[in-house]
């Protein structure tokens, strides 16, 4: 349905990203699935894959993960990236089969390069399958300690935000927690002084701000023009637009 949709709304769109969890439990025939899924429905644009934590941390070895999606997904490394239209994009990844997602010095080290690349006032696409602490639904465990606790990379969250940081025009999109974009905060303006976050909901089993699953499927578009660009949230399975998540960030 999510792909049905992207093809009719935005046929000619630049690109198709996921924020992970691709498959529930990495396994060779959920990629087969997937892909076969995808490819009979898809628009003529690229689709870029990130890893989840169910891509991974149902198996035994990382590398025996990572190498099934690379085989069956096409990209080249767990994280990477790619330059669109002039406009880097960058997917990350978690180091590890550990759930909540781990991001050691290589891999922090090789972002600072990739944003590096860039002026501080150009535009970044970034894509992680969990948010940081305290960004956006799910995450805010300061408004509930019980159930915003959706968020991940403890080991090194505070690295990855204090790197972007200073890339006030760059937007992390995340997924993991479900959270439907009509709850408390899909969308963490930086204003012009920190990095901006966007939760990607999911396209499947969507949870609310009172701890309840509920049905539905929801992801977002993103339209870029001069001097902004518009986060657009989009109910696949009733091809509607989510008036609550139709954000300008400038």
């Amino acid at each position: 349905s999510a792909f049905k949709n992207i093809s009719e709304v935005y046929p000619e769109c630049t690109a198709v990203f996921t924020v992970g969890d691709n498959t529930d439990k990495g396994l060779a025939e959920q990629y087969v699935l997937l892909m076969d899924t995808i490819a009979s429905c898809k628009p003529v644009a690229p689709v870029y894959f990130t890893l989840g934590n169910h891509d991974l941390m149902y198996g035994n070895d990382y590398t025996e993960q990572v190498n099934l999606f690379r085989y069956y997904t096409g990209m080249k490394s767990p994280y990477y990236s790619v330059t669109l239209k002039d406009i880097k994009f960058i997917v990350l990844a978690s180091d590890s089969l550990k759930g909540e997602g781990t991001m050691g010095q290589k891999e922090l080290e090789w972002l600072k390069s990739e944003l590096a690349k860039c002026d501080k006032s150009d535009r970044v696409f970034l894509f992680m399958h969990q948010p940081l602490i305290e960004t956006v639904s799910g995450s805010i465990y300061s408004r509930d300690n019980e159930i915003q606790d959706w968020f991940g990379f403890s080991d090194s969250g505070d690295s990855i935000h204090d790197i972007l940081r200073d890339y006030p025009n760059a937007v992390l999109f995340t997924g993991h927690t479900h959270w439907t974009l009509e709850s408390y905060r899909p969308v963490l303006l930086g204003n012009g002084k920190d990095a901006n976050f966007v939760n990607c909901a999911s396209v499947a089993y969507l949870w609310t701000d009172l701890d309840d699953s509920t049905g539905g499927s929801e992801g977002i578009f993103v339209e870029v023009y001069e001097d902004y660009i518009l986060i657009r949230g989009r109910e696949f399975m009733n091809n509607t637009w989510c008036a609550a998540t139709q954000i300008r960030i400038p």
